[in-house]
């Protein structure tokens, strides 16, 4: 098997030597939306026209609470909201949902602190808590505002969500001091 796996590696490595061309490209071509002036400035460096494109392309908004040290967005979805979490001035990290300009934050009842991380496009956030001995995985429904939790996987004691498609179907670790498994 090593040296199958060694021959076809050489092959295909060796190919695209022999078979890059120059393209033949003809017919019409799409103008550059970017003056010449622009396209010979020093690479990476912003000019006056990128920045005005930039500005019509994007918005930056600064997401998290204005008391937090310290937010991390996770994910968004195509309806807007961007979860994440920040630490509060409590020093304990709290979850967050942000949509259109209104931030909610969230911890799981109980908990010591809570991390969001993916949310799909149906609402539904998934994230961990910790109980102050172990991490257990939780979903955190941003329409609604109800929890749930996920079963965690015996002999680890850390568990981590860190995505949910629409499906309900979800990624992320378990973890001991010696293993992990995702």
């Amino acid at each position: 098997m090593l040296a199958l796996s060694s021959w076809a590696l050489s092959m295909f490595v060796a190919m695209p030597g022999r078979s890059q061309t120059t393209p033949d490209v003809e017919g019409p071509h799409r103008r550059s939306h970017i003056s010449p002036d622009a396209r010979l400035a020093e690479p990476g460096a912003p000019t006056a026209e990128t920045k005005d494109l930039a500005a019509l392309h994007y918005k930056i908004f600064t997401i998290g609470p204005e008391r937090s040290p310290y937010a991390v967005a996770g994910s968004i979805n195509n309806a807007g909201p961007v979860t994440g979490y920040c630490e509060e001035t409590d020093s304990v990290f709290h979850g967050f949902v942000w949509q259109e300009g209104e931030l909610m934050t969230v911890i799981y009842p109980g908990a010591f602190y809570t991390l969001l991380y993916g949310v799909n496009s149906r609402g539904a956030a998934i994230g961990y808590y910790n109980d102050g001995t172990a991490d257990h995985v939780v979903t955190y429904d941003a329409r609604s505002g109800a929890w749930g939790t996920l079963p965690d996987i015996p002999g680890y004691p850390l568990h981590q969500g860190y995505g949910i498609n629409d499906a309900g179907f979800a990624v992320g670790n378990a973890l001991s001091s010696t293993a992990a498994v995702a």
